[in-house]
């Protein structure tokens, strides 16, 4: 099923899918960055009292994941992108690159965060779980063309 585009909204659509695409890759390219630096960074000892943090911040970013997944859900229903279509493509775009813009942000977030509780506790393990969190959330958030194409039809 090929939705045809104007030469125009194709253009457009081609040179923000790139611009989402690098910024994406940069993103999940950090994400790996924070594990291998959390790997061979030197980490304190064992701090039995940041242990009692850990349990909360798992739950508040197994949360926000599941929120970024919801929320590009949304944004991708008929309801929000009419919303967008109503001003144009450009708008179409911008939303679409704001939400993947988001969701490395938020994958960033997750990686910092595993970096911080390995130095907090002294446990690499928490870099790998909440990395990896990350890791996933970015790979989800990359732009994908037949997502983005299909939300400029009918323009």
């Amino acid at each position: 099923m090929a939705e045809q585009l104007s030469t125009e909204t194709a253009r457009a659509l081609e040179s923000t899918l790139r611009l989402g695409k690098v910024v994406g890759l940069v993103l999940l390219t950090i994400v790996i960055l924070l594990i291998v630096v959390a790997r061979f960074a030197p980490v304190g000892q064992v701090n039995p009292e940041a242990a009692a943090l850990i349990r909360p911040i798992y739950i508040a970013e197994m949360i926000v994941g599941f929120l970024v997944i919801i929320v590009r859900r949304l944004i991708f229903s008929s309801w929000v992108i009419g919303l967008s279509r109503q001003k144009g493509a450009g708008a179409v775009l911008r939303t679409l690159l704001s939400l993947s813009l988001f969701g490395g942000g938020v994958a960033v977030t997750m990686g910092l965060t595993g970096l911080l509780v390995c130095w907090l506790t002294g446990e690499f393990q928490h870099v790998l779980r909440l990395g990896g969190i990350g890791l996933l959330l970015a790979l989800y958030s990359l732009p994908r063309q037949g997502e983005w194409r299909r939300a400029l039809a009918d323009l």
